[in-house]
């Protein structure tokens, strides 16, 4: 039975799959918790600092064993912390914002092919220096929110595994297995293979054929 095209069973599942409500409720805890306690304190600003550094994390956890989730988030808040620390170094120099900006550009192209859980770490560092870079965020003690709103989303998921003792299926590669990706035996293949997608890529000339052809 549909309802105006939409199957109302499409609420709670997706391909026939049921929904991931259990990672739903991690993420509301892990973005509320900061904001409530930011409000309480007088200090909703903070607060809001925290939240984002929460859900960046929260939004890298990738299911799997808990060591390897806890490591996909903690990168993920380093990242942050590297991304405020460059914006940091570049100060109000615009060149060198823009320099630093490419730089992150690049990281995050060059990880595309290693792992999901690398690339949205790249991703947390480019946008953390991007904001702190904008709204001039150079107080160290912005740090404290930071480290506060990483602890507490990898604090849920881990009082969430000691409660429910569930593995949660694994929706992406994650960060160790990127490193190995990328330093392991098959490092070399995977930087040539990369190189051939991107010359098979490029358009044929008018008129001659390609090698495949020959």
């Amino acid at each position: 039975m549909r309802v105006f095209g939409l199957d109302p069973l499409d609420l709670v599942r997706y391909h026939g799959q049921a929904l991931l409500w259990d990672r739903g409720a991690r993420g509301a805890l892990s973005v509320a918790g900061p904001s409530i306690v930011g409000v309480a304190l007088g200090q909703p600003e903070l607060g809001l600092i925290a939240t984002l550094c929460a859900l960046w994390p929260w939004m890298n956890d990738l299911g799997g064993e808990l060591d390897d989730r806890l490591i996909n988030m903690a990168t993920s808040g380093g990242a942050i912390i590297l991304g405020g620390l460059l914006a940091y170094l570049a100060g109000d120099n615009y060149g060198a914002q823009l320099g630093v900006l490419f730089l992150c550009a690049i990281v995050i192209g060059w990880v595309h092919n290693t792992s999901r859980g690398l690339e949205n770490s790249a991703r947390c560092m480019g946008f953390s220096f991007v904001i702190a870079a904008s709204l001039h965020l150079t107080d160290w003690r912005l740090l404290l929110p930071v480290l506060a709103g990483g602890a507490w989303a990898m604090l849920i998921v881990w009082i969430d595994h000691q409660l429910r003792r569930q593995y949660v299926v694994a929706t992406g590669a994650g960060v160790r297995a990127g490193l190995h990706h990328i330093r392991g035996e098959h490092a070399s293949d995977w930087r040539s293979a990369s190189a051939s997608r991107s010359i098979s890529a490029r358009p044929t000339p008018p008129g001659s054929r390609s090698p495949r052809s020959r």
